[in-house]
């Protein structure tokens, strides 16, 4: 089984939001602030990041839609 620490979960944000990729922690949905979509560079802005234990690892479940792209990916606390 896949694992991936907080921080990863964290770094990989922006990635899964480029993509507009449904992020789901612990059955809390992930929520980003309204940014710049101008600029890729800067991390989106989480409404709630405490959702979210940087020193907790976590298991990951994928959803994917009919052409094969991921729509949603689910964290849950180890």
């Amino acid at each position: 089984m896949e694992e991936y620490s907080g921080t990863q979960i964290l770094y990989s944000l922006r990635n899964l939001h480029n993509l507009r990729t449904v992020v789901e922690v612990d059955d809390r949905l992930i929520e980003f602030e309204d940014s710049d979509e101008e600029n890729f560079e800067a991390p989106p802005i989480i409404r709630d990041p405490s959702i979210i234990d940087v020193g907790a690892e976590y298991g990951v479940s994928y959803i994917y839609n009919d052409v094969g792209n991921l729509e949603k990916i689910t964290f849950h606390k180890k």
